[in-house]
């Protein structure tokens, strides 16, 4: 399962890495929650279809909640794309705590009997 921490209100980390996942920061603009990434390496395809992209893809999210509604948009903006790709997606949010996503539990070394020693270097 894949994840991020997006920090609220703080600027993209100019120093770091270019990553898979990129660089994401966010900011309230209204009742929407908008997530900036950028910092994109360009060694995996965009979509289940294979689409390339460049390093300097730039993603826009955008999540909003009205009532039991969560609407997710993304735009996805690259130099190999003849203009912006934009996505909406609608989910119902449930209240219902039978329905509550179950927190994992902490990651656990496994392989400790087969390791000689820690260094995972």
């Amino acid at each position: 399962m894949n994840f991020r921490l997006v920090p609220i209100d703080k600027p993209h980390n100019t120093d770091a890495d270019p990553s898979l996942m990129g660089d994401s920061v966010a900011h309230w603009d209204g009742n929407t929650l908008v997530v900036d990434v950028t910092n994109f390496d360009d060694l995996q395809w965009l979509g289940s279809s294979g689409w390339f992209h460049t390093a300097g893809m730039h993603v826009i999210e955008r999540l909003t909640r009205d009532g039991d509604i969560l609407t997710y948009q993304v735009t996805v903006e690259d130099s190999v794309l003849a203009e912006p790709w934009v996505r909406t997606r609608k989910l119902k949010v449930s209240t219902d705590p039978a329905n509550a996503l179950a927190e994992e539990g902490p990651c656990l070394e496994k392989d400790a009997s087969h390791l000689v020693n820690f260094d995972h270097d």
